[in-house]
C-alpha cells in the first residue's frame, strides 16, 4: 500500500462553463452542437478527481481511474455553467471509491461513481509498454 492523505468525506467542487469542446457536436452528434456532452462530463469528473487527490499522493504517484457509473439525466445548453460535487466515500488502501453529483443553474444534470488506484506513475507507464512488447 502507498502511503497517501486521502480520506473519507474530502470534496471539491469543480465549475466549468460549457464550451464548444464540451458539446455533443465534438463528440460526432452533430444534430446536438448546442448541448453538453456526456464525455465532457467524464472530463470534468477526471478533471475534479485528479485536482482533489493527486496533491495528497506520493511526488511519484498518482490516482487513476478505474471505472465510472454515470448517469446523465438532464441537458445543459451550451454556455451554461456546470458545478460537479465530488466527494471521497471510502478509501481501502490504494482504492478511492468516489460519488459525484453535477448541477447547472436548474438543478442536477448528471450523478454518479468513480473508483480511483493510487500507483507509482513509472508502474503504469511501463505496464502500457510490457502490454505491447516493448521496452522502454
Amino acid at each position: 500500500m502507498i502511503e497517501h492523505g486521502i480520506k473519507e468525506g474530502m470534496s471539491i467542487f469543480y465549475d466549468k462553463e460549457v464550451t464548444t469542446g464540451d458539446t455533443a457536436a465534438a463528440y460526432g452528434s452533430k444534430a446536438l452542437d448546442f448541448l453538453l456532452s456526456t464525455p465532457a462530463l467524464v472530463g470534468m469528473l477526471i478533471n475534479a478527481s485528479a485536482e482533489l487527490l493527486d496533491p495528497l499522493v506520493p511526488q511519484e504517484c498518482v490516482t487513476v481511474g478505474n471505472s465510472v457509473e454515470l448517469y446523465h439525466e438532464k441537458p445543459t445548453l451550451l454556455g451554461e455553467n456546470v458545478r460537479l460535487v465530488l466527494t471521497v466515500k471510502n478509501v481501502d488502501g490504494d482504492r478511492i471509491s468516489l460519488d459525484f453529483v453535477a448541477h447547472d443553474k436548474v438543478g442536477v444534470i448528471a450523478r454518479g461513481k468513480h473508483e480511483r488506484f493510487v500507483v507509482l506513475g513509472d508502474d503504469v507507464l511501463n505496464a502500457a509498454y510490457e502490454r505491447l512488447g516493448l521496452e522502454q
